[in-house]
């Protein structure tokens, strides 16, 4: 039923929606511990969510995060919002300002991006492919980051939290923390 009630929802929206509540301290913000046989279902969640997303961007090269991993010397960009990044980010992650405001050092890079689950991300890897960058969608974002066990950092240490958004996007893998 819950499946039923997912894919209801997600159809019926066609834009990103921002939350009405605003997360002013993160100290207040909902801390989710997920149950490892919950793990195999979020993941399917996961991927159906990311394929309803996809359809805005279909000309993008969309990467899961092992073949991320494969890419060396990759910039990884964070285009999630501060509050969210001040959780956690892959390592030595940029935000998406400082790609845009430094765009010819980045030029002959390859450039991944990533949000929570792949679709801001993936909204602007589009642009950055518009405007000729090698640019790369992280499938899955962080999420599907968290299920195939790598490493997110918060000041340069590694820390289990991940920002998740919003609790449809509720669906870390075991061993990690969602945060909203």
């Amino acid at each position: 039923m819950k499946i039923l009630v997912l894919v209801l929802s997600l159809l019926s929206c066609s834009e990103y929606q921002a939350p009405n509540k605003k997360v002013e301290n993160i100290k207040r913000a909902k801390v989710v511990n997920n149950r490892p046989e919950d793990d195999a279902e979020n993941l399917k969640k996961i991927h159906l969510m990311f394929e309803h997303y996809q359809s805005e961007f279909k000309s993008v090269k969309n990467i899961v995060p092992k073949e991320a991993i494969a890419i060396k010397e990759a910039i990884y960009v964070d285009v999630r919002e501060e509050k969210e990044r001040k959780v956690s980010q892959i390592k030595n992650a940029i935000t998406k300002k400082v790609l845009l405001e430094n765009l010819d050092d980045y030029k002959d890079k390859k450039i991944i991006s990533y949000c929570t689950i792949g679709y801001r991300s993936g909204r602007f890897t589009k642009k950055l492919m518009d405007k000729g960058l090698k640019a790369y969608n992280l499938r899955g974002g962080l999420l599907l980051w968290s299920h195939a066990n790598y490493q997110v950092y918060l000041n340069d240490k590694v820390t289990n939290r991940i920002h998740v958004y919003d609790s449809p996007w509720d669906l870390v893998k075991s061993g990690y923390v969602s945060v909203y």
